[in-house]
């Protein structure tokens, strides 16, 4: 699912066989192991119909199972899907609401908290919730971008 769109090059652009090394792509979970737990995450943006009713801001539990479940993407590409409201939900703590690389919180470590992201043009909404190209770790500037392309996390 996921994964396999991430890895094609559809997710997030819509460019099927087009995937370069700047490209997103879904990594083992940084303890190496299966994950398998329930998780808060908070609603990033609302820039599509399967959205409707939901608020940015707002909290969701839910239940991820993967082994490679972390999203791992460029600081200027993340900028990117920030200012064109295509990042749908990040892992956030639950007592704070707030977007968090902490474990357990954010169980895979996935970059900038990204859990599920639109495609651009469709708003087709894509979600985690289970070949690594190039990337082991995140960039060491992720707490600087936020929903909303600020200098916070």
């Amino acid at each position: 699912g996921f994964q396999a769109l991430v890895n094609s090059g559809l997710l997030p652009f819509g460019k099927l066989g087009s995937v370069t090394l700047e490209d997103p792509t879904l990594f083992r979970n940084d303890i190496n192991r299966h994950v398998s737990q329930m998780v808060t995450t908070r609603v990033s943006s609302v820039d599509s119909p399967w959205l409707r009713g939901m608020h940015p801001g707002e909290l969701h539990a839910i239940a991820v199972s993967h082994g490679e479940g972390k999203f791992v993407v460029s600081e200027s590409l993340a900028r990117q899907l920030f200012a064109n409201g295509q990042v749908a939900f990040r892992y956030a703590d639950p007592k704070t609401g707030a977007a968090t690389m902490e474990a357990p919180f954010n169980p895979n470590g996935s970059c900038y908290a990204i859990e599920g992201i639109i495609r651009s043009a469709t708003n087709r909404i894509f979600s985690r919730t289970s070949p690594a190209k190039k990337f082991s770790r995140c960039s060491a500037t992720q707490s600087s971008i936020s929903e909303k392309n600020s200098i916070r996390l």
